[in-house]
């Protein structure tokens, strides 16, 4: 009877020191806010490091320009101007920038952006796509 008492003794301390642990918790992800702040932080980045591929990969394929343009027409443009960014003294702040999530979309900004051509601010738009993933929808610049 003794043994059978240090077992049960034994098994229930485990449990409570694995359930303590963590290793018995649902695990989660990161929150939406979380995950926006991350693409806004790989956006910035993307663009001062003038990683054209980083950027692209930020961009949902149902991307809308505020010209009109689609998504090819959009990586096309990036391709063209993002190498040639240093060159301009680009220097951009998201210290304003504000996330606010309506369901599954998102608006992210004002990004700041002043360079030697003058200054402007962006705004994204962002959806949670099927996979999960949040991915820049349309922009709006104001200069």
């Amino acid at each position: 009877m003794r043994n059978a008492r240090t077992i049960i003794t034994l098994v229930v301390s485990l449990a409570v020191i694995y359930m303590a642990s963590g290793c018995a918790t649902v695990q989660r992800g990161p929150s939406d806010e979380e995950l926006l702040a991350d693409l806004l932080s790989t956006y910035e980045t993307s663009l001062q490091e003038a990683e054209v591929d980083k950027l692209i990969g930020l961009y949902s394929k149902d991307y809308v320009s505020p010209e009109g343009g689609d998504y090819e027409e959009t990586v096309s443009f990036l391709r063209q101007v993002v190498p040639s960014l240093e060159g301009y003294n680009l220097e951009i702040s998201t210290t304003d920038a504000r996330i606010e999530i309506e369901g599954k979309t998102a608006t992210i900004g004002p990004i700041s952006f002043d360079a030697d051509w003058g200054e402007m601010e962006i705004t994204l738009f962002a959806t949670k796509e099927a996979d999960g993933c949040w991915r820049i929808t349309s922009s709006e610049m104001q200069s």
